[in-house]
């Protein structure tokens, strides 16, 4: 697992959906949030059956509600590659949870999430207390081709 990290919050996934992709350049076998002896855990497991998704670019907003207020918490748009590349709190660890990709160009074949946990020692020593609301849409030639959500909450540890 992680080595220890103090912080006065701790990061929940809450729930994990997906609300669409496209058959033709993927297969979803299931993309769930689990609970196991009072922790969540992110499982999923996947197919790549085109190329075509070394080009897809990835967007994600990202929404807080805080005393019911929604408002955006963060954003990002760039090619799902240089998110590979780049990204320090999320896609750095998940591959140790399975066997996503850790470069490009991303091979044909199945994948699989195992039982994901947000590493702390990737985020600040401090973050607001507030319910997370991510939109990830996957997209080819400016065509959504699958598009996922997720709910994370962010509470006192």
């Amino acid at each position: 697992m992680y080595a220890y990290c103090k912080r006065p919050y701790k990061i929940t996934l809450l729930d994990a959906e997906v609300v669409s992709f496209d058959e033709s350049l993927m297969g979803m076998e299931y993309f769930k949030v689990e609970n196991y002896k009072g922790f969540n855990y992110l499982s999923a497991k996947y197919s790549v059956k085109s190329e075509e998704v070394n080009r897809v670019n990835l967007k994600a907003i990202v929404n807080s509600k805080t005393n019911g207020k929604l408002t955006k918490f963060f954003e990002i748009s760039k090619p799902l590659c240089d998110f590979i590349k780049t990204d320090v709190f999320f896609y750095k660890d998940i591959p140790t949870f399975g066997n996503l990709p850790r470069s490009c160009p991303i091979e044909l074949g199945e994948y699989r999430i195992n039982n994901y946990t947000v590493n702390l020692n990737r985020f600040p020593a401090n973050l607001p207390f507030t319910k997370l609301y991510a939109n990830v849409d996957f997209l080819l030639d400016n065509k959504s081709i699958s598009k996922i959500k997720l709910e994370i909450a962010i509470e006192k540890a």
